[in-house]
Formats: C-alpha cells, structure tokens, sequence
C-alpha cells in the first residue's frame, strides 16, 4: 500500500503534532467545564446548557462523581419530542453512556504533553477526564 507523504503530512493528527509540540494541557487555557449528576432532570439540563451557552454536558454520577457519560440538548429534545421522555426523566436515562465494561481508562491531567490529544478525538470513550486543576 502506498501512502501519499503529503496527504499523511496534513492529515490531523500531523497537523496537531506540529501545532501542539513542547506544549502541555496546561498551556491550552480551556475554560472550565460542567458536569452534571446522572440524577439531574433534564429539564434542570436544559437551562443549564442555555445559560452557560453549551450543546452538551459531562454527565458523573456519585458518590466518588465519575465521568459516566454525555448529555446533549440534541438528545433531549429529540427524546422528548418523541414521547421517550419528560422534562423530568432523569438524564441518566437520556445519556450517551461511556464504557460499561472493564476498559482501561487513561487520565487525562493539565500536564499531559497537548500533542497526544489527538486520540482523544478519536475515542471519547477511552478515556477519564480529571479536573485540570486536579492535583491527581
């Protein structure tokens, strides 16, 4: 198989790699996220994700408030719309739920090297997000 140098040179992952060298998380200045409990009503979601501005929310669940999925107003409405929901069916109902299974999580700390992001694009699924502030 041949691979064309120039196409592989601009592909996404490359691109990231050059734009993000000698670069931590820490360097990238994301703004806070927001999450929310699995036990939320979606419609307590839906004005959250109108006030802060925001299409989806990080969904953890307690008592130790682990990442367990992702909201998005998409969904919910879509869900609502067709009768599979209320405005108060738990959002943990509504949820793309992330991993069940036994899959190794990779934590995702303020310094980790930005280049390696990448593969968070790829596969959401795989990986834990931590606080950037965290001192974990």
């Amino acid at each position: 198989m041949i691979v064309n140098e120039k196409f592989e040179n601009q592909s996404f992952e490359n691109r990231a790699k050059k734009g993000f060298a000698d670069m931590i998380v820490r360097d990238l200045k994301l703004a806070e996220y927001v999450a929310i409990d699995t036990e939320m009503a979606c419609k307590e979601a839906i004005g959250l994700m109108k006030d802060k501005g925001f299409d989806q929310l990080l969904v953890t669940a307690r008592p130790h408030y682990r990442l367990r999925g992702l909201v998005t107003m998409g969904n919910i409405l879509s869900r609502m719309v067709s009768n599979h929901a209320t405005s108060s069916t738990l959002v943990f109902y509504i949820m793309f739920h992330f991993s069940r299974g036994s899959e190794e999580f990779k934590r995702i700390t303020e310094c980790i090297p930005a280049d390696k992001l990448t593969c968070f694009q790829i596969s959401l699924q795989r990986y834990e997000i931590y606080a950037l502030n965290s001192n974990t």
